[in-house]
């Protein structure tokens, strides 16, 4: 069990590896605040792409940055033309956001009357802004300054992964630290956090499971069908995937950040019931699988279990399947691959490049199991999954005589060999048994060539120099029928 915690929790690491977002953060986790807030409109970078992570910010700047924590920039910067404060002329770019802070009692001004737009802002002057954005009033947070606002925040968290005086100037990558810490931080008196009085709205442990099959705009969570923002970052290539879902007060997806819970991709190669256990039991390339009957799996934009869902657990289905670190089934995500196929092999396995667009060596899965490139035979019935550069083969086939097409011959969809009914799940079988110049007549001697369902993707004349090939064993008796004529019978097998 620790050998497969190990090695699930380093999957999930390599799965939620991304480029940075801003090149000059070399914290992997400081650049994902980063990108966090800057996402959600509340610290920008500074315009060529990059971040200035050791930079200053002043107190006009961190006036703006709580305008947008709680979620009023239209209402400030559509502000009053002129603040009470001697040192902000009108045409500053601040105005409107230093008088709204000090109207709402966010930002305080000094006793001569000025702001200090200008001036470094300090590490206690920044926690006392996020402490009142959060609804502490200056009695809850104490009135020795500096020292009962730096402790307050420090039992609130919002110091987590700092290391600051109350007196030192505050950085960039501090200040998005502070403030990421903040708006996770639960509002004084209530259950929800800061981050909703940005617009924001925040669900942590999503699972985003792809793209609306009826409306292209949409895409599917486990919190609900959502529409892309335009800046959307963190959805492409996330199907399927747990993670963090943010949302803009348009309820658009601005974010999506996978998590690094456990997890691991599997192609299913067999899923059998195990009533006994009451579980599921997948196989796939190298192992075995067990999920509870009862274990949650999206699938196709709705939320089932593993039960419900055994009928779409088929050889080819995608299955990404989460732990939590003890190593316990959390729960999955289903997706059907769309395959090419069927199609015959009628050389050998170098034909596959030719029947699909493949790059370099595929996969292999024949007859539900793992194979090589050439072990692929002549009349292989074959599909392929571009989405997984695999290729599926089946061998399995039927040798007897075509006794009868239903609905009629030109229109066949159903032929009976010796006896027995297969269904035609192709053009090709169709045009080899319908009236097409060149098909298969009634009466003659015939291999159906099944496919994954056990339905007709194709025929071949098993009589004309294919016997040896398909290594069909053919038996051959005669009767007398009722009217005194002699037919030959043939009797069917199935070979490999």
């Amino acid at each position: 069990m620790k050998k497969l915690i190990s090695a699930l929790l380093c999957m999930a690491l390599l799965s939620t590896a991304a480029a940075a977002y801003y090149p000059d953060i070399t914290d992997p986790q400081l650049n994902a605040m980063a990108e966090t807030l800057s996402v959600a409109g509340i610290i920008d970078g500074v315009g060529d792409g990059t971040f200035d992570p050791e930079g200053y910010l002043t107190r006009e700047q961190f006036a703006k940055i709580a305008v947008c924590i709680l979620g009023e920039k239209d209402k400030a910067s559509s502000g009053p033309a002129a603040t009470a404060f001697t040192d902000v002329s009108p045409d500053s770019w601040a105005r409107g956001y230093i008088a709204y802070v000090a109207e709402k009692g966010v930002i305080a001004g000094f006793p001569d009357g000025s702001f200090g737009g200008a001036q470094i802002l300090t590490y206690s002057q920044a926690a006392m802004v996020l402490l009142r954005c959060l609804g502490y009033s200056d009695s809850e947070i104490g009135y020795h300054w500096p020292s009962d606002c730096v402790e307050k925040a420090s039992a609130l968290g919002l110091d987590q992964g700092l290391a600051l005086s109350a007196s030192d100037p505050i950085t960039r990558a501090d200040a998005a630290r502070l403030v990421y810490n903040a708006l996770f931080t639960e509002l004084n008196g209530s259950t929800d956090k800061l981050i909703g009085k940005s617009g924001m709205t925040y669900y942590e442990d999503g699972v985003l499971y792809g793209v609306n099959k009826g409306d292209s705009t949409l895409v599917e969570t486990s919190e609900g069908s959502f529409r892309l923002a335009d800046n959307a970052v963190g959805v492409n290539g996330a199907e399927g995937m747990k993670g963090d879902i943010f949302l803009n007060k348009d309820k658009e997806i601005v974010l999506f950040r996978s998590t690094d819970e456990p997890s691991m991709d599997i192609v299913v190669t067999a899923c059998l019931p195990n009533d006994a256990a009451s579980s599921l039991e997948i196989s796939y390339q190298g192992g075995v699988v067990s999920i509870p009957y009862s274990g949650v799996i999206y699938q196709d934009g709705e939320k089932t279990t593993a039960q419900a869902a055994v009928g779409d657990i088929t050889i080819g289905s995608a299955l990404r399947v989460y732990y939590d670190k003890e190593g316990r089934y959390t729960g999955g995500v289903l997706t059907s691959y769309q395959m090419e196929g069927p199609k015959t092999v009628t050389t050998d396995y170098s034909q596959l490049y030719t029947l699909f667009d493949i790059t370099g060596e595929p996969k292999v899965i024949r007859r539900g199991v793992t194979a090589d490139i050439s072990d692929i035979s002549r009349f292989d019935v074959v599909y392929y999954s571009a989405a997984n550069n695999t290729v599926y083969a089946y061998s399995d086939k039927v040798s007897g005589v075509y006794e009868k097409a239903a609905p009629l011959k030109s229109t066949v969809t159903t032929v009976t060999v010796s006896g027995k009914d297969y269904t035609l799940s192709s053009a090709a079988a169709m045009n080899k048994l319908n009236e097409s110049p060149g098909a298969f007549a009634i009466g003659d001697y015939i291999t159906l060539l099944l496919d994954r369902e056990g339905k007709v993707a194709d025929a071949v004349d098993a009589s004309a120099g294919n016997v040896s090939d398909l290594g069909v064993l053919l038996a051959t008796s005669a009767r007398i029928n009722s009217s005194g004529s002699q037919e030959n019978c043939f009797k069917t097998f199935f070979i490999d």
